[in-house]
């Protein structure tokens, strides 16, 4: 009851213009921050694959995926490792899981990008860029 309180008397301190707790406006700032970083780098990514597909010396769209699969695979183990703590918990998937995983990695993951950086090449950068950032919205 009592975090409930504290819900609602800072809603309604937010409501009447009064000035947040110091802590409360960091923590607004971070995420503002997060926010602004995750769209300017998601822009960044289309605006670096659009160069390298269609630049002077241009990258065939399969292989540039498969290249950024390889490359993030091991950079992925590695933190889950970290986070893990040092792989004391090792979680082994179970037969029947290993094709649904499969299936999830090809179509989920690789097949989105894929079709991304494909499209890459037919449109621009910049439409690209909006058309990805608004998939989470679409989805919604």
């Amino acid at each position: 009851m009592k975090l409930q309180d504290e819900k609602s008397s800072t809603l309604q301190s937010s409501l009447l213009g009064e000035q947040p707790p110091a802590q409360s406006r960091k923590l607004r700032v971070l995420v503002i921050a997060a926010l602004f970083l995750t769209q300017i780098s998601s822009a960044g990514y289309g605006l670096l694959t659009k160069n390298a597909l269609t630049g002077d010396n241009g990258v065939n769209a399969l292989v540039f995926s498969l290249a950024r699969d390889a490359l993030s695979f091991p950079l992925l183990e590695l933190m889950a490792l970290v986070v893990d703590g040092g792989g004391k918990g090792v979680w082994r998937p179970k037969r029947q899981h290993v094709l649904r995983f499969l299936f999830m990695g090809i179509f989920g993951m690789f097949g989105n990008q894929f079709c991304y950086i494909l499209g890459l090449v037919y449109i621009d950068a910049g439409l690209a860029s909006v058309v990805n950032l608004m998939t989470p919205i679409c989805a919604w």
